[in-house]
This record gives structure tokens, sequence and C-alpha cells, in this order.
């Protein structure tokens, strides 16, 4: 019964102090999170019922995704995804939404795109992979694989990247993420909690891949994360470790002088969850300020100009790879002030081998 009532998931958890809700919002917030439940409850039974119609495509497809609002590290999971198609020789493209453009339909990645245009996560991959892999955005994802496929008629692969409640199409693997601190069975629906769906929707899932885990994982938080998750999967469902890491840090403009422990530097961020970024930073850089800003934040003239003069006195600015990317229009403001950005990847606390072999046999 917990896995299928809002109200009983409610009343049987105690720890409801890690929603961050001030509670005499509660009444306001339990029946609009109820509303939410029953609206997504229904959709997800019409299209279990098949009164609503998913639709395959002509091409293996795989989607990441996750149940929560917000960042659980799908971008550089997709990107590890990529490189093993990549390194296999495979022909592999993504396709994502765009989140935070400024533009609408379908649209090829290119050598003049920008992030405003495509996205901020489309710009990242563009970047890392080149023609090595091609990037798309386009919201009707069903119709967008079409019209990739008229143009890439020999593509092994689409991944889709945060298409988990896209359930028009029909994708042959669901891959979903889940934080290790910011599980989604310790979350609630919006807008009580931040899950788009009851989570019972992981029984969509082929894998879970729990992000972000410390590089040392206890037995007994490992087996916790196990036994809860498994509360919602189907059976078998197999559930992998990783965790993420940060390579040395790459000038975004134009040469910087030498980075070490000695280094004052002001953080930079517009990501969802800053917080590993952060204390990275903190164990490797004297960090003398910290300037946060909401998810995909379009920087502004104002914006920079304040964080300019809150870097006076460090010696650069350091951001993450993501925000780079919608800081590149702004090179003029940073010629006299170093800033770098640190580049991320993910890797797997064990069991790599099989996860691998999963993604082998999508392909073959």
């Amino acid at each position: 019964m917990q896995k299928f009532g809002l109200i009983w998931v409610l009343v049987q958890n105690d720890n409801l102090k890690l929603l961050h809700v001030n509670w005499l919002l509660f009444p306001l917030l339990a029946p609009l999170a109820l509303l939410f439940h029953l609206v997504t409850r229904f959709r997800n039974l019409g299209y279990d019922l098949n009164f609503f119609r998913s639709k395959s495509v002509p091409v293996p497809t795989l989607c990441v995704g996750n149940l929560r609002v917000g960042g659980t590290g799908k971008t550089p999971f997709v990107e590890y995804l990529l490189k093993q198609f990549v390194i296999s020789n495979k022909q592999v493209c993504t396709l994502n939404r765009g989140y935070g453009r400024k533009t609408k339909g379908f649209i090829e990645a290119n050598s003049v795109s920008y992030a405003e245009q495509i996205g901020d996560e489309a710009m990242q991959y563009f970047q890392k992979f080149g023609l090595n892999v091609k990037v798309f955005v386009g919201e009707n994802r069903v119709k967008a694989i079409h019209d990739i496929l008229l143009k890439y008629s020999n593509l092994d692969l689409v991944v889709l990247d945060d298409a988990f409640q896209h359930r028009s199409l029909k994708c042959q693997y669901n891959i979903l993420l889940t934080e290790l601190e910011r599980p989604f069975y310790k979350d609630f629906l919006l807008p009580f909690g931040r899950l788009r769906e009851a989570r019972i929707g992981a029984n969509r899932a082929q894998c879970v891949v729990v992000t972000k885990c410390p590089t040392i994982l206890t037995e007994s938080k490992r087996n916790e994360c196990l036994k809860n998750i498994s509360k919602y999967t189907q059976k078998n469902t197999p559930i992998f470790f990783t965790t993420i890491s940060y390579s040395a840090p790459v000038s975004l403009f134009r040469p910087t002088k030498p980075i070490g422990k000695d280094t004052k530097v002001l953080l930079l961020s517009g990501i969802d969850n800053p917080i590993p970024f952060i204390e990275f930073c903190k164990s490797n850089y004297i960090v003398s300020e910290v300037v946060k800003f909401p998810d995909h934040h379009n920087f502004s003239f104002n914006d920079l100009q304040l964080v300019l003069e809150k870097s006076k006195k460090t010696d650069l600015i350091l951001t993450t790879e993501k925000d780079a990317t919608r800081l590149e229009k702004f090179a003029s403001l940073f010629e006299k002030t170093d800033i770098c950005y640190l580049p991320i990847e993910i890797n797997f606390l064990g069991e790599e081998e099989q996860f691998l072999s999963i993604l082998k046999n999508l392909t073959n």
C-alpha cells in the first residue's frame, strides 16, 4: 500500500524534515500533492492499459531519466554512455528537449550553436564530442527521432536525456538515476516534495544507477539503498553505484596561471545541486566566496558584474562545466579576470563490466 497511496506514505514516514518544507504550508501543499498524484497516476495508468499509445521508433533507444526534479547527475552519466558507444565505433546521437533554451522546435547542434539556442546540456555534449556524436533538441521526442532518421538513417542508437516521463515514446531501455543522499524513496510528490511522479514509477526502469556516492561506500549503506530501491522496482532489476570525479581546471577564455592548494577562488554555480562541486573545491583550494544561482540560470551582465566585484580579492573564478556553456558569450567581461571550469565524469563503484555488457546488448 505504501507504493500507491500518497497519504499513507506521508503518515508512515517520520522523516519529512528532509523535504525542507515549512510545516505551516502542509495544509496547502498536501492537497496539491494529492491532486498531482491522481493526475500522474491516471496518466501512467492510461499508458499501462494502452488507453494512451506509446509509439515505437525504428532504431534502438536508451533513456536516461529520474523521478525527481533537478540534478541527479544525468549530464555526466549521458556523457559516460556516449563515450562508451564512441569507443565501440557505434553511430550514436543524443536527444533532449533543450531545457532552458530560448528557442522551440527541432534543432541539430552545430559549430555556431550556443547554449541559449539548444540548452546548456546539449551544448556541453556537442563541445565534448563534436562530430563523433550527433546532438539534437526537440520537445516531441517521437517526431524528433523520425526527423533524425530522415537525415541519418545509419544510426545504431539514440540516447535520450531526461525522457523517463515522456511515455508517448516506447523506449527500448530505461535507466533510472537517483542520488545516494537524495533518493527517490525518501522523497514526495510535487509540490510537497520534489518527485515528478509516484515512487512506484521506478518499476518502469530496466536498470537503476545510484549517483554521487562517496568513493568508499560502506556495505551497510549500500545494502540499505538496495533494499529500499528494490521495494519499487521489478524483481531482479540491476542496481549500480557510481561516484563523480573532477579533472584539473580548464581555462574558459585564456591561459591562466598555475592553480594549486594555495589558490584563492570564487565559486560560481547555477546547477541544482552544487554541493559536490563546492566540497571538492574546498578540499583542493582556498574558497573565499561562493555565488549560487538557480539551476540552468541564464546569466545576465548584471549577474556577472556582481560576481566580478566579489572576485577582486581572489586569484580566479571556478565554475562548473555546465555553467561554462552559458558563460561563453561574456568573454569580454573576463578580459582581466581568470575563470576556469572543472570537467566532471562518473566512475562505477564495481560491476562496471556488467553494465557495459548491457550497453553492448543494446546495439547488437
